[in-house]
């Protein structure tokens, strides 16, 4: 690891008025706390983060606001209030006005290409809105290694939408970790974290009720693993077998890797059916 990188921070006025916007959401979305699954996992990130180190943290979609909620816990600790973030949105959905709101706090928010976005279906999609998909993910793909490499914490979704169960990996496509690290890996990026978090409603038994911004409910962010890229990559080859020789079948591993960090943390009513 690099030590001779200093912490990145936002600007002091951006500071400023990020504690100003988190307090006054702090009655209506921020009504929750989080807990180490992994004894340790948290301290790991927040170490990176001193140094100067990107961390990629990684969380089920549940609802709208739980990305936020992860970010918070992150950086709750006063001393990493000032910790650059950046994720993944889908513009359609934005209020009019929020990813402004969220750049002068220091919260950098890309535009996100969806896994329905990028089927390729030719009987009713043009050319042109192709193209743009595809740009729209490069963008993406871009910021967010610039984000990584400044040291930022960078949160992604893992399904890549909202969803109420944990998803088994697909066995033909990569998906958002396995993406996200190939951009870092060809960026000549490999000294990162990851660190994998997952949500908890308080009460919560269903949570195709809870996709929406859930306004006044308690939660509980579970802090799981962090991994060094190192450490992670090493992880991941125990998810290939002897026909695995493809870049492809090595990014798949990763997800694969992913999967089975989530089911260390997430609670058991986000399970799949067939785990």
């Amino acid at each position: 690891m690099n030590n001779e990188r200093n912490q990145a921070k936002i600007h002091p006025l951006k500071r400023i008025t990020r504690e100003v916007v988190r307090d006054a959401m702090h009655p209506f979305f921020l009504k929750g706390e989080g807990k180490e699954i992994v004894p340790g996992g948290l301290k790991k990130v927040h170490g990176m983060i001193d140094k100067g180190i990107g961390v990629v943290v990684v969380t089920p979609h549940v609802s709208a606001i739980d990305p936020f909620w992860v970010a918070d816990s992150v950086t709750k600790e006063w001393r990493y209030r000032s910790t650059p973030l950046s994720g993944p949105v889908r513009e359609d959905r934005l209020p009019s006005g929020f990813k402004a709101l969220t750049a002068s706090i220091g919260i950098n928010l890309s535009p996100v290409v969806t896994p329905y976005q990028q089927i390729d279906k030719n009987s009713y999609r043009t050319t042109q809105e192709k193209i743009e998909i595809k740009a729209k993910k490069a963008a993406y793909e871009s910021k967010s290694v610039k984000a990584i490499r400044d040291g930022e914490v960078v949160v992604v979704t893992y399904n890549g939408h909202r969803d109420s169960n944990l998803k088994q990996p697909s066995e033909r496509t990569i998906g958002v970790v396995g993406n996200l690290i190939d951009s870092l890996i060809t960026s000549e990026i490999l000294d990162f974290g990851i660190h994998f978090a997952a949500v908890e409603i308080s009460g919560e038994t269903d949570y195709k009720r809870r996709s929406g911004l859930n306004i006044g409910l308690g939660y509980m962010v579970l802090h799981g693993n962090t991994y060094t890229f190192e450490e992670f990559f090493e992880l991941s080859k125990l998810f290939l077998n002897d026909t695995s020789k493809t870049k492809g079948d090595r990014l798949r591993a990763m997800d694969k890797a992913t999967f089975q960090e989530f089911l260390k943390i997430v609670p058991v009513v986000q399970f799949p059916i067939n785990v």
